[in-house]
């Protein structure tokens, strides 16, 4: 949750928190401080372009009325916060052989409801917050769910979850293979990859007069400092860029540092004064 407003939860409800209850907090986050009149829904950003060391241009469109019609945006700003977090493209590890996997697949993006699974045995592959929330929730209706976890050296069982070790391959008869030789598993009907999300930042490229670099599968964005400010612009900031933390409260710590650097920009030097 955000300071202001608690999550208001009484800590006895299922662990498993679905995308509806945080719309639900967000909406009634916005609602409560007039938040709705600030942001611009529907709405794309096609380019950033750094055209000084104090000025960043941006264009968007916005998708307008019920026809679909759409309009273009620029503006030119002082500073810009770059704030579309890290969980929008999905990363799938590569495993050798996964074309002989009969079954059916998805990303943990994709991953709306238990029932499809229901009887099933299910792989989720990844073995942090997306992973175990979902192992949790599927293992109520499926037959039997592995959870492949990197850090697990032999297999452990839970009732009907088995935690195994890291995925590895798929073999010619589509029997799932984990690192520790002896675990095969030919029983899997489904795959579900919990194996988080790249960086991805399409409206900066080779006109935007910036130097920034990420690669897929890694968890870093170069070059940053303290992981929010760009190096060499920093009028240019982005929020919630690291991993395996919890977004909301760092991104409003993260937005209140952006905001104290903003201010000082507008003070007079000591020297003026």
């Amino acid at each position: 949750a955000f300071r202001e407003l608690p999550w208001g939860g009484d800590g006895k409800e299922a662990s498993y928190v679905t995308h509806k209850d945080v719309l639900e907090y967000l909406e009634l986050y916005a609602n409560k401080f007039d938040l709705q009149k600030c942001i611009n829904f529907r709405s794309t950003v096609k380019h950033l372009k750094v055209l000084d060391n104090k000025h960043i241009s941006l264009e968007w469109t916005t998708s307008t009325g019920e026809n679909g019609n759409v309009e273009t945006h620029r503006e030119t700003f002082d500073n810009v916060c770059v704030c579309n977090g890290h969980y929008a493209r999905p990363s799938i590890p590569k495993l050798q052989g996964f074309g002989n996997f009969r079954g059916n697949f998805i990303h943990a993006i994709q991953y709306d409801n238990p029932e499809p699974y229901t009887g099933k045995t299910v792989l989720c592959v990844g073995a942090r917050p997306s992973g175990l929330d979902l192992c949790r929730e599927i293992s109520l209706v499926a037959k039997r769910v592995y959870l492949s976890d990197s850090t697990c050296d032999k297999m452990q069982t839970f009732g009907n979850v088995f935690l195994m070790p890291r995925t590895q391959s798929v073999d010619a008869d589509g029997a799932v293979h984990f690192s520790k030789e002896e675990y095969v598993a030919d029983d899997i009907d489904s795959i579900v990859f919990c194996s988080g999300y790249d960086y991805d930042f399409p409206f900066i490229d080779e006109e935007s007069n910036i130097d920034i670099t990420f690669t897929p599968g890694e968890r870093r964005v170069q070059p940053l400092y303290e992981q929010t400010w760009h190096a060499d612009v920093p009028h240019l900031s982005f929020i919630g860029i690291p991993h395996s933390i919890v977004p909301f409260p760092l991104s409003e710590i993260q937005a209140e540092a952006v905001v104290s650097q903003i201010k000082q920009q507008t003070l007079p030097c000591l020297s003026d004064r």
